[in-house]
C-alpha cells in the first residue's frame, strides 16, 4: 500500500497487505527493488488478529451512514457527536476468514456479503473488566467493493 522513506516519523516503513490464503505459522518476508534482494524477515501469521483503523488523531476510523465522522470538529471534515442510538460503521483489519471465503486480492462481493462471526463492542469504559457499555454489530464483514477492509456496523448503546 505504501512505501515511504519516512511516514509518521517511522523511517523505512512499508505497509502491505498478506495475502488472504496465508498459512497459519511462521511466514517469511522479503521485499526487493530494483532487482536488488532484500533481507528475509520472518512474521508470525495468526488465523485473526482483529484491529480498529486508528486515524492520525487517534479516533477511530468510522463514520455515519452520511458518511460524517464522530469527531470533534475539525476543520474541512463533517463532523458532529454520536449519541445513544445512532449506528456508526467503524473500519477494521485482521478479522479473519468470511462466510462465504473470499479469493485473496478479490474485491469483497456485496452479495452475499462476506461475514465474519460478531465481535463484542466496548463503549466509554476500561473494556471487558470495567464499566463499558457493550453492543454486538448487527453486521461484521468485509466491505463490498475493497480487498480486505472489514466495516463493523453498530448501534451506540445506552
Amino acid at each position: 500500500f505504501v512505501a515511504s522513506a519516512s511516514v509518521l516519523d517511522q523511517p523505512g516503513q512499508i505497509t502491505f497487505q498478506l495475502p488472504y490464503d496465508t498459512p497459519v505459522g511462521e511466514a517469511r518476508v522479503r521485499v526487493d527493488r530494483d532487482g536488488q534482494r532484500g533481507n528475509t524477515v520472518i512474521v508470525r501469521v495468526n488465523q485473526r488478529v482483529p484491529r480498529l483503523m486508528v486515524s492520525i488523531n487517534d479516533y477511530a476510523v468510522a463514520t455515519f451512514a452520511d458518511t460524517a465522522l464522530p469527531w470533534p470538529a475539525t476543520p474541512g471534515v463533517t463532523t458532529r457527536p454520536a449519541r445513544r442510538g445512532d449506528t456508526l460503521i467503524f473500519y477494521a483489519l485482521g478479522l479473519g476468514p468470511t462466510t462465504p471465503t473470499v479469493v485473496s486480492g478479490a474485491a469483497s462481493p456485496s452479495s452475499p456479503l462476506a461475514e465474519v462471526p460478531r465481535p463484542t463492542f466496548y463503549f466509554g469504559g476500561t473494556g471487558p473488566i470495567g464499566d463499558a457499555a457493550t453492543a454486538e454489530p448487527f453486521f461484521a464483514g468485509l466491505t463490498p467493493g475493497f480487498v480486505g477492509l472489514y466495516q463493523l456496523n453498530v448501534v451506540v448503546p445506552d
